[in-house]
């Protein structure tokens, strides 16, 4: 009797591990419409903000590997600083929209204790891709999971001079050779088998 018992435990056992492992792949979803991007460009004598506009961001990670696949997509020509001759400015001759219209970023692997609820923090390596190239990234992910909505945030530079586009600073007026971002995003998470 013991040894019946002792095998329906172990059974028992392996099926609870069988259903856990199955729920391996996380997928999320970002919202756009809750999801903002801001940059900062210091300058002589004062500071420029702005903003972007998101078009899509989906991953799929395993828990187990760190595997990641998936694509956010930002449309440049929604780059906006509140002055419209410089936004036009910077669409046109920096960041070159007609021929460069989105920045991608591609998830390739995460790291980091992922907790299905609560707080996390996740390191997510990829390629940024801009102004035409391809730029390897690491973002720092801090995540709030409640039920299955996604909050996340992280940050970054761009050093858009190094990476090939025109500086726009002149005589009277220097800018830096770098762009700071900061993504505070929105959407949903779901584990799947």
């Amino acid at each position: 009797m013991r040894r019946y018992l002792a095998l329906a435990a172990l059974a028992a056992g392996l099926l609870s591990f069988r259903t856990l492992g199955s729920a391996q792949t996380v997928h999320l979803v970002l919202d756009p419409s809750k999801t903002t991007i801001q940059w900062t460009l210091p300058a002589v004598a004062h500071v420029v903000h702005g903003t972007f506009n998101l078009t899509s961001g989906n991953m799929d990670f395993n828990r187990q590997s760190g595997a990641a696949t998936g694509m956010f997509v930002v449309n440049e020509n929604t780059g906006q600083s509140g002055e419209k001759t410089r936004d036009g400015r910077m669409k046109k001759s920096i960041l070159k929209t007609a021929e460069y219209p989105t920045a991608t970023f591609q998830p390739q692997h995460v790291t980091g204790a992922y907790q299905s609820s609560g707080t996390s923090t996740l390191v997510v390596d990829g390629i940024f891709h801009i102004y035409g190239a391809d730029h390897p990234l690491q973002l720092h992910f801090n995540v709030n999971i409640a039920g299955n909505a996604l909050a996340a945030t992280t940050e970054f530079d761009v050093p858009y001079v190094m990476w090939g586009m025109r500086d726009p600073s002149t005589l009277f007026f220097r800018v830096d050779k770098s762009v700071h971002m900061e993504v505070n995003a929105r959407g949903t998470v779901q584990s799947v088998p």
